[in-house]
């Protein structure tokens, strides 16, 4: 079975419709329940309009970051894991993950270019990113970090190391970059457990997408740099037990 069989039997196995949207596969559930002939629920039908209007309007405010600031620029999660589906419009976001070697400049740089602050300051104080940007006019959020999300007690690979490893992205701006594949997906996996442990079947999805056609020695080596190595070996397995095997 390969990767994108194994999501129609956890479809059908889902308790209910709630549950496919807490665990954020309820976009595979619409499109496996049309192939079906079976109906749709109409708040799955607008969250798949809302994950086609957040697949066009990435490239656009990722435009109007890079216009606002020049240094690097790297894309965490959001499109670029979006771009390792069969279809991006299948893997929800709602804001982008931008990592960037001075994140305060660049949080001045988008406030003097017209991005708009959101949520409370005191919820951003001593974590991996600052305070959100709304842009306005479109629907996404900006997240400037400083470093990618990790499991508590471990430390993260420097924010430095992984914008010099990086290429451009899939997202077609010019300017604005993405995590080398294997690093995404030993990221991919440390963020899956840095909140709730394997909470969503969607960060387990989206390291098996991520992993796919990828050399799994070099996965593991990187792994034990990284001293990930329970956290990738654990993710990994859960992703071929559920999806592949």
């Amino acid at each position: 079975m390969t990767l994108w069989e194994g999501i129609g039997p956890l479809v059908d196995s889902a308790p209910s419709p709630e549950a496919l949207r807490f665990h954020r596969i309820h976009l595979f559930a619409a499109r496996h329940w049309r192939a079906q002939g079976r109906p749709v629920p109409d708040e799955f039908l607008e969250a798949e309009h809302w994950s086609a209007v957040t697949a066009m309007t990435a490239p656009l405010v990722l435009e109007r970051v890079r216009a606002a600031y020049e240094e690097p620029i790297v894309v965490l999660k959001g499109p670029e894991a979006a771009a390792r589906y069969p279809d991006e419009t299948l893997r929800p976001f709602n804001d982008l993950d931008l990592l960037v070697r001075d994140p305060v400049g660049a949080q001045d740089a988008l406030l003097a270019a017209g991005f708009e602050p959101i949520g409370h300051a005191d919820l951003y104080v001593d974590i991996q990113h600052l305070r959100p940007l709304a842009c306005p006019g479109l629907p996404l959020h900006v997240e400037l970090h400083s470093r990618p999300k990790w499991p508590d007690r471990l430390e993260p690979p420097s924010g430095e190391q992984l914008l010099g490893h990086a290429t451009p992205s899939s997202t077609g701006v010019e300017g604005v970059l993405a995590l080398q594949p294997t690093e995404h997906a030993l990221i991919l996996a440390a963020h899956a457990w840095a909140h709730t442990p394997l909470r969503r079947l969607l960060d387990i999805v989206d390291v098996a997408a991520a992993a796919d056609g990828l050399d799994r020695g070099e996965l593991d080596r990187l792994a034990r740099e990284w001293r990930l190595e329970r956290v990738w070996r654990t993710t990994i397995g859960a992703a071929d037990a559920l999806l592949i095997e």
